[in-house]
């Protein structure tokens, strides 16, 4: 940090699937600290406070951040605050499986962040991001509630459904929706299909150009519940579609 290194990248998972970078079977109990000599040497050794005489950020470098990557890393709501104020060039920051985030809140028209990663944190019950210059926005975990408000560079957004409490298009559709005219790539991974779409009214996704569906299949499921969602989008280029059913397992399908 003292050389003014950029990208700083802790991965302490232990195991992730084959097609995708997420977590699958990853030990989420044993997490890194960080030393006790860039926190509060009174406090706990994660991040949760800082002391304001010791301006670690400012004393080993992490001002000429521009990429930090948190996998299995204890940090709290306090500790990403901590870095989105005092990291000034932070332009991308990946989160997972970190129990200690609650409440995120990403707010400022003076951050540099470009790109936000949230995956697996299994404590965290909402998001807020607010007056940011964000252009890519990534979720995988269990519901929570999700307030993207004034991102007009939001372009890029991908949500992984991990639990099948969440009624997908009940909660999370209506939380984009009023991105959908700016959105050129949109992924969405669900676990199940609901039966009928058609009395949703899709606001159209004028800019999509990317639509990529990743589903597990169920005996009644049927992939027609896609469609108004695929007619929502008038100059779409590229429709990746995974299927996952108990039959066949995983096949992926271009047109």
């Amino acid at each position: 940090m003292e050389k003014r290194v950029q990208i700083l990248d802790l991965d302490f998972l232990d195991y992730f699937t084959p097609t995708r970078p997420y977590p699958f079977h990853a030990d989420f109990d044993n997490k890194y600290r960080f030393p006790r000599k860039l926190i509060n040497a009174n406090g706990p050794s994660s991040l949760k406070q800082f002391s304001s005489s010791m301006r670690p950020c400012e004393v080993v470098g992490f001002q000429f951040l521009k990429a930090l990557q948190l996998k299995s890393v204890t940090i709290t709501d306090e500790g990403v605050h901590h870095f989105l104020s005092h990291c000034p060039l932070l332009e991308r920051l990946v989160v997972h499986g970190s129990y200690r985030l609650h409440q995120l809140r990403v707010s400022g028209t003076s951050l540099a962040l470009k790109h936000l990663e949230i995956c697996m944190c299994d404590e965290l019950k909402s998001i807020e991001v607010c007056d940011t210059n964000l252009v890519s926005f990534s979720y995988y975990g269990d519901e929570i509630s999700l307030l993207l408000q004034n991102v007009p560079l939001l372009v890029d957004v991908f949500i992984y459904e991990h639990s099948i409490k969440l009624v997908f298009m009940d909660c999370i559709l209506p939380q984009l929706s009023g991105f959908f005219p700016q959105l050129q790539v949109l992924r969405l991974e669900i676990l199940q299909l609901l039966v009928e779409l058609d009395h949703y009214d899709f606001p159209e996704l004028t800019n999509l150009k990317h639509l990529e569906i990743s589903v597990s299949l169920h005996p009644n499921d049927s992939l027609l519940v896609l469609t108004p969602l695929i007619e929502a989008s008038p100059c779409l280029e590229r429709f990746v579609l995974l299927l996952e059913t108990s039959n066949f397992g995983k096949r992926r399908e271009k047109e």
